[in-house]
């Protein structure tokens, strides 16, 4: 008998934590058949799983992917088994709208956990743990990760203990670029900041997040300033405030990340207002 939690659900995602009893010594069923679509990550201890002629002995740099109709045989060497799952259940809504915008995915059962997989998963459970009512966030990173689960990753898996420590990096060089957006930042000043040389820092952070540094921070300065423009700021004066230099540079970027030019912005969303 397995023991099952619900820790979060959204629109055509359910997130659940699957474990055994302490005291009740487990039978393994001879075949087992998936109803539900579902990404399953496990936290600790090891799983044997049986898919067709395939075998595998899963630990925490893999994942175990269902589709409605799956047969499968899962197994364990102990009597009372110590593995503890992280489930991501998806309607078929849900894995089709992802499906649509990357492209029909691989059709395997298990598949190495990349590296950006594992830092979704990482920002999930703890998004989970401190603000589940955040459902907007979580619900991307719950298709994100479905997304980079479905598609093939042949870069070098980091171990779990580097992913920990990357993304806890990763994590304070958004909060600065979150934070302090109209501050002039160096990727310099940044890396050092979190403990890492430029190149390695630019590199994790884009694979990590999928968008290099600088392009992370000119958004936030480009949300920033249309929330300012919303409410009818000037438009040099947010400008400068969001941290650009040149007015030129500004419309460009703005024209470019929202369909017209700063002024129109400002002036639309005084209308509404």
């Amino acid at each position: 008998m397995n023991l099952e939690r619900q820790i979060w659900a959204g629109e055509g995602v359910q997130v659940f934590r699957f474990w055994h009893p302490c005291n009740d010594e487990h039978v393994d069923p001879k075949c087992e058949r998936a109803d539900v679509a579902s990404v399953n990550f496990l936290e600790r201890g090891l799983f044997g799983l049986t898919v067709g002629h395939d075998s595998w002995e899963i630990d925490e740099s893999q994942c175990f992917i269902t589709r409605p109709g799956l047969v499968y045989r899962s197994s364990h060497r102990e009597a009372i088994p110590t593995d503890v799952f992280v489930s991501l259940v998806y309607s078929e809504s849900a894995v089709e709208e992802v499906c649509s915008v990357k492209g029909k995915g691989h059709d395997r059962a298990v598949v190495a956990v990349s590296n950006r997989a594992q830092y979704l998963l990482q920002r999930l459970k703890e998004k989970i743990s401190v603000a589940p009512a955040e459902s907007l966030e979580i619900d991307l990173l719950a298709r994100n990760l479905l997304a980079e689960t479905l598609t093939t990753d042949t870069r070098r898996q980091y171990s779990i203990s580097q992913i920990r420590w990357y993304t806890s990096r990763v994590e304070a060089a958004r909060y600065l670029f979150e934070t302090s957006f109209h501050q002039q930042h160096s990727l310099g000043t940044v890396a050092k900041s979190v403990g890492m040389s430029p190149y390695h820092f630019a590199h994790i952070f884009a694979e990590l997040t999928g968008t290099p540094p600088h392009r992370y921070l000119l958004r936030e300065r480009l949300k920033a300033a249309a929330g300012l423009l919303r409410a009818g700021a000037d438009v040099t004066g947010v400008c400068f405030q969001v941290g650009f230099n040149q007015l030129s540079h500004f419309s460009r970027m703005f024209r470019r990340e929202y369909g017209c030019e700063p002024s129109r912005f400002r002036e639309l969303g005084c209308g509404r207002r």
